[in-house]
Formats: structure tokens, sequence, C-alpha cells
């Protein structure tokens, strides 16, 4: 690492110094800083190490990203199956109705009249 102390009196130089290692010894994702008159990064956070090359949580990415992924697809599962349910459900009540307009006309307690698509029941 470059000792720095001598280029304490120029401003510029340092501040070029700075950014070039930033851009070369930090990867980008750290600040230099000069401590004891030399260079060494601060990293931004959710990065470590000397030159800020290790993600804090690169451990957690494959793990997280099932997860989320599994969310997702169980949900899509779920609201499916409810839909499912629910059309079960209402053709089950369309057949109820349609047993009992059936077992009226059979015992005689009910005429009809169709007119168009509509029909209307008279008790």
């Amino acid at each position: 690492m470059p000792n720095l102390s001598n280029n304490l009196l120029d401003d510029g130089a340092l501040s070029q110094n700075l950014l070039t290692c930033r851009a070369q010894r930090c990867n980008n994702v750290g600040d230099c800083v000069i401590r004891n008159g030399l260079q060494v990064c601060k990293c931004m956070l959710g990065y470590r190490g000397d030159a800020c090359q290790e993600t804090v949580n690169e451990g957690l990415a494959i793990p997280l990203t099932l997860g989320v992924l599994g969310f997702i697809v169980a949900f899509i599962i779920l609201a499916f199956a409810l839909a499912f349910v629910q059309q079960r459900r209402r053709e089950r009540i369309w057949e109820k109705t349609n047993e009992e307009k059936e077992a009226l006309k059979n015992n005689g307690n009910l005429s009809h009249t169709k007119i168009g698509k509509r029909e209307f029941l008279y008790v």
C-alpha cells in the first residue's frame, strides 16, 4: 500500500489518488480513507474485506431467492385451489336448484312460462 504522507499537501493529487483507489482497490463499493498514512478501504453496507470483495449476505442469496420463489408458487397454487372450490360450490348450488325445479314440476305444484331466455315460475 502506498504511503501518502508526502501527498497530504497537494489536495488535488490526494483526491485523484483516493478516486483511483476507490475504483481499483475498493471495487467501487467502498471509499478510500487514509489511516496512518496508508490507503484503506472503508466498505459500504453489505460489503467487507480488505478490498470490499466479499458480500455480507452472500450465503443468503440462493436460499432467499428460493424462499421467495416458493412463496410465489404456493400463492398461485392456493389461488387456483380456491377458485376451483368456489366453482364446484356454484355448480352444486345450480344442480340443487335445477333438481328442486324438476321435483316441483313432477309433483304438479309448479307451472312455468318461458319467455325468451327467462323462465318464470308460478306456484
